[in-house]
């Protein structure tokens, strides 16, 4: 519990939401900085009142016709995103930004004479064997009945955290620094010219050599811009500012970071594999090192996680750095190399586009010699040709699919495939051999003048019409829509040169990059949204109101699309995915409406901490019993044989609900009735035993009598 405590009181000080730049945060952060995380409340609602669907909001008719799903959740139908972002919890924790920061640890080591030696782990200085050991030593030391390796130890990570704080936290850590819920002394340190907090905090004592659990905060809380470090050269960094040394100048970073966000950044996380996988690098075994090399680890130099807003729509982004070619099982990646060309060819009224990227003899090769690697004397090529695998090598390095938009009457939208071809005669022996597995199970194939028209003979709707084109091989739903396709997406022109929604989607998914896509899914959500009568047919009153039904095809175009995409060159390799709400939204209005916290509410849950780890002592007074702390009183689960509350009768499955007339509801309303008894003072506690409720009147003992 006092770990936990613990844990919640660092927590107080640095909140886990941090924040991207204006005048950039991470230049605050050391440029050895291995893990960062940062985030901004402000972009966070800027971004949120930007989205096409909180625009939507703000026509009076779609208000009208949300009204009863606005009342179920308490909104204000006039305002509701504005009512929304106002009981949004964020605000009154986070003003602005923050952010958060890892270079490495500290381990203090103090000898029999009392001498302390500090030594720093960073990626730049690893981790050694016989540090290590101390540390081992100095942990296992207590259980194992052994002498330690030192006096002490103390590890403590070098962290640094950087927040604008809103009113709520400004009041909790003031309570947290007069009433700290841990044992903590509270010194005055001059860093860098300011006047800073110096909080070393102790969660639990000390018992002679070992492990050393003091932990050490330096906290510069002065003005609108908090600064809070572990070690006290990083606080003096980060208050003396150096642009150019600090993390915002690291290429990796600065890579990943403008990469995967655009627009309003809410949200942006970063982690220097390389730097993390030296810090223990010296403690690595060879045969490991080389596994990972094997498996390609040594590839990737950095990983980054990004939300952001652009276009009326979130980005969320997972992007990895990499330190040149693949290597090792990554070298699969080359099979897949960018620039799709289906953008180019698919019609501007689709709405859907699918396609991927890929080199299928590539791909065989680099399995093949992956798994030779992996496991030497295995020779996985003879399977791929029983398997018939191998004559995909014919194929092309791109395959495509796009879906029309449905008419009115039209049950089944039009759809197409594209798939590049690099030897036609090879590939025309593969369509023939599936031709004719087509036929054996129950498949019609009818051909005219080089067009193939393939049709299930239970269902004529199921099936398609196909044919070979110089470099690709198309497949369409039916001869009509085979026919109108051009290179350049037939008469109304390509997604990419002429779909506004297409590019406006990839734009915020990507920033417009399509020359490094390596695969992409997008939907048109403009149709979606025109079908909308149809789905909503069937609510109730409950949520919609029928009497104020908008007009969804009007309605459709202020909707985007949505897209899935994977970008890769040279330096990085991007998953990125772009919708409407993405899971921001949902996040922050579950947050909202669930938000019943006060800044009472968390000082009562500081006395509850500080009533946990409160320890009685000797002469305190004494009842002798076990038990958990509901809000119905105590539960009693055991009873100490011969101690007061067993003379007086106290039983296991008890519940005490009240000590001379006062409630005991909780471990704070037990802890303040009880502090003022006595040994020797009588009390009567009503207990509730099975369906009734009897009083116990017992003489307290002294605690030191009973618990040695």
């Amino acid at each position: 519990m006092r770990f936990v405590a613990f844990g919640l009181f660092v927590l107080l000080l640095g909140p886990a939401l941090a924040a991207p730049e204006r005048a950039s945060f991470a230049e605050l952060f050391p440029a050895d900085t291995f893990l960062y995380l940062e985030a901004d409340a402000g972009a966070l609602e800027r971004g949120l009142a930007q989205l096409d669907v909180a625009k939507v909001l703000e026509d009076p008719a779609i208000r009208a016709f949300l009204a009863p799903a606005l009342k179920q959740a308490g909104l204000d139908a006039e305002r509701p995103v504005a009512a929304l972002l106002e009981r949004s919890p964020i605000p009154a924790w986070l003003h602005g930004r923050a952010a958060f920061g890892v270079r490495g640890f500290v381990v203090t080591t103090v000898g029999a004479d009392g001498a302390a030696q500090s030594t720093r782990v960073s990626p730049e200085a690893p981790l050694g064997a016989d540090l290590a050991f101390r540390i081992f030593g100095n942990l296992v030391a207590p259980f194992a009945g052994g002498p330690a390796a030192t006096a002490g130890i103390r590890v403590q990570p070098d962290l640094l955290v950087a927040v604008e704080p809103g009113p709520q936290l400004k009041s909790l850590v003031a309570e947290a620094l007069e009433h700290p819920p841990i044992p903590m002394e509270r010194r005055e340190a001059e860093i860098a010219g300011r006047k800073v907090e110096h909080l070393i905090l102790r969660p639990f004592p000390m018992h002679g050599p070992g492990f050393d659990p003091t932990f050490e905060l330096f906290a510069d809380l002065s003005g609108d811009r908090w600064l809070v470090a572990t070690q006290r050269d990083t606080l003096e960094q980060a208050i003396a500012g150096n642009a150019r040394g600090s993390l915002a100048a690291a290429p990796g970073f600065v890579t990943l970071r403008d990469r995967i966000t655009a627009g309003e950044r809410a949200l942006f996380a970063y982690a220097d594999l390389a730097g993390a996988l030296r810090l223990g690098g010296k403690l690595v075994p060879p045969f490991v090192a080389e596994a990972a090399a094997l498996v390609g680890i040594s590839s990737v130099r950095g990983a980054g996680f990004g939300v952001s807003f652009a276009e009326g729509g979130v980005r969320e982004s997972v992007g990895f750095l990499l330190d040149g070619d693949p290597k090792g099982v990554l070298r699969i990646l080359d099979a897949f190399p960018a620039g799709i060309d289906g953008i180019r060819t698919a019609p501007a009224s689709s709405a859907a586009f699918v396609a991927v990227k890929f080199d299928p003899g590539l791909l065989l090769r680099r399995v093949s010699e992956t798994a030779a690697a992996l496991l030497p004397g295995v020779d996985p090529a003879p399977l791929f040709a029983q398997g018939g695998l191998d004559a995909l090598a014919a194929l092309g390095d791109e395959a495509s699919l796009f879906v029309l938009a449905p008419g009115p009457l039209q049950p089944i939208p039009d759809w197409a495939v594209r798939v590049k071809v690099r030897d036609a005669e090879a590939a025309s022996a593969l369509l023939e051999r599936g031709l004719a597995e087509l036929a054996k199970h129950g498949f019609s194939v009818a051909r005219r003048e080089g067009v193939i028209d393939v049709r299930w003979k239970q269902n004529a709707l199921i099936g398609g019409t196909m044919q070979m084109r110089k470099d690709q091989f198309v497949v369409a739903s039916n001869a009509s829509v085979l026919a109108k396709l051009g290179e350049g997406g037939g008469d109304g022109g390509s997604l990419a040169d002429s779909g506004p929604v297409f590019r406006r989607t990839l734009a915020g998914a990507t920033g417009g990059d399509a020359e490094r896509l390596v695969a992409l899914a997008y939907v048109d959500l403009q149709p979606l949204v025109r079908l909308a009568p149809l789905v909503l047919a069937g609510a109730g009153g409950e949520w919609f109101d029928p009497m104020h039904t908008p007009d969804f095809a009007a309605l459709s175009s202020h909707f985007g699309g949505v897209a899935v995409a994977v970008r890769r060159d040279g330096h990085a390799i991007t998953l990125d995915v772009f919708s409407p709400v993405g899971a921001v939204l949902p996040g922050v209005v579950f947050a909202a409406l669930a938000a019943r916290h006060s800044a009472e509410e968390y000082r009562r849950r500081i006395e509850e901490m500080q009533a946990m780890l409160a320890e009685p002592g000797p002469d305190d007074a004494y009842v002798g019993f076990a038990g958990s702390f509901t809000d119905e009183g105590v539960e009693v689960t055991t009873v100490t044989p011969e101690a007061p509350g067993a003379r007086a009768g106290l039983a296991e499955g008890d519940r005490i609900v009240t000590l001379d007339g006062e409630s005991v509801a909780g471990i704070v309303a037990w802890r303040r009735a009880f502090a003022r008894r006595k040994p020797g003072e009588t009390v009567v506690l009503a207990v509730v035993r099975g369906a009734e409720t009897t009083e116990l009147t017992v003489t307290l003992g002294r605690r030191g009598d009973f618990v040695k």
